[in-house]
C-alpha cells in the first residue's frame, strides 16, 4: 500500500480520535501513578575546597604548581571519600541512620567542576533531613581524617547542608513524566492507526477501484444519508403544497361549472 502526504494527512485526520484517547489515558496515568506510587527523593549537598598554600619565611603564597598540585589531589580524594576507610567510620559512629557500608556508600555522589579546587558531596535519599545530616557526617569525617593519611591538611569545609531546609524532591518529575507518556502514546497512536489502516481492505476511493478494477469510472454514486429520505418542511415544498391545493380548488370549479352547463341545456331542451 503506497501512501503519499494527502493518504497519510486522510489518515491521521480519520484515525485522531485514537491518539487522542490514548494520550490523555498515559497522561492521566502517568501523573497519578507519579503522584501515588513513586517516593520523592531528595538531594542535600556540601562543599569542601583543596587548598595548600607553601608558607616561606613565615609568609604564606601559592604559586603555580601548587594550584596544579590541588586539583590533582581532587582526583584522589573523590575515590577516597567512597571506599569503606571513610564510610565505615560514619557507620560505627551513626547508627540512627540504619546503613551498611555499601548502602552509604551508593547514596553519596562527589563531583567537581574541571580545573576548581572544590568538591561537591551530595547525598541522595527519599528524606532530606537525613540526606543532609548523612552528607554532613561523610563530608566531616572525610576532613578530620585526610590529613593523618595524606600528612597534609589541605581541605576545608565551605558548606554543609541544612537538615530544617524544606527543598522541592529533585525526583520524579511529575510534568516531565506526563509529558513523556504523551509522546509515547501520540506515537503509538499514530502507529496503530497506520496499523488498522493496512489491516482493512475495503475499497476507499475511487482510485482505488480504477487500479483494482483496471477500468475506468463512468460516474459515483454519493453518499446519501438517512434524512435525506425525509421530505423537508422547506419554503418551496410549502408553496408546492400551496400551488397544488390552488390546483385542486380551479379543477373542482371547472367540474362543477361544467355539470351545471349540461343541466341547463337539458332543461331548455324539454
Amino acid at each position: 500500500m503506497e501512501l503519499n502526504l494527502k493518504e497519510i494527512l486522510r489518515i491521521l485526520v480519520k484515525r485522531a480520535w485514537i491518539v487522542i484517547v490514548l494520550v490523555l489515558l498515559f497522561s492521566v496515568g502517568a501523573g497519578y501513578y507519579t503522584d501515588r506510587y513513586m517516593e520523592p527523593v531528595y538531594d542535600a549537598s556540601t562543599k569542601v575546597i583543596v587548598n595548600k598554600i607553601r608558607e616561606t619565611q613565615g609568609v604564606r603564597e601559592l604559586n603555580w604548581n601548587d594550584l596544579n598540585a590541588n586539583i590533582q589531589l581532587i582526583t584522589t580524594y573523590k575515590e577516597i571519600i567512597k571506599t569503606p576507610w571513610v564510610m565505615e567510620e560514619v557507620v560505627k559512629e551513626h547508627p540512627e541512620f540504619g546503613l551498611k557500608v555499601n548502602q552509604l556508600s551508593e547514596m553519596v555522589k562527589v563531583s567537581s567542576v574541571n580545573d576548581t579546587q572544590v568538591m561537591t558531596l551530595t547525598a541522595l535519599s527519599t528524606s532530606y533531613p537525613l540526606a543532609a545530616k548523612i552528607v554532613n557526617a561523610v563530608t566531616e569525617k572525610f576532613v578530620q581524617k585526610i590529613p593523618g593519611l595524606m600528612q597534609i591538611d589541605n581541605v576545608e569545609i565551605l558548606t554543609r547542608a541544612n537538615p530544617d531546609e524544606r527543598p522541592s524532591p529533585i525526583k520524579p518529575n511529575p510534568n516531565l513524566n506526563i509529558v513523556i507518556a504523551g509522546v509515547l502514546a501520540a506515537m503509538l497512536g499514530i502507529g496503530l492507526s497506520f496499523l488498522i489502516e493496512v489491516l482493512d481492505s475495503s475499497v476507499k476511493s475511487d482510485e482505488e477501484v480504477e487500479q483494482l478494477l483496471s477500468l475506468p469510472i463512468l460516474t459515483v454514486i454519493g453518499k446519501m444519508k438517512r434524512a435525506d429520505y425525509r421530505p423537508k418542511k422547506t419554503k418551496d415544498a410549502l408553496e408546492m403544497k400551496s400551488i397544488e391545493a390552488a390546483v385542486t380548488v380551479i379543477n373542482n370549479n371547472v367540474t362543477a361549472a361544467g355539470k351545471g352547463g349540461e343541466q341547463a341545456y337539458a332543461a331548455s331542451q324539454q
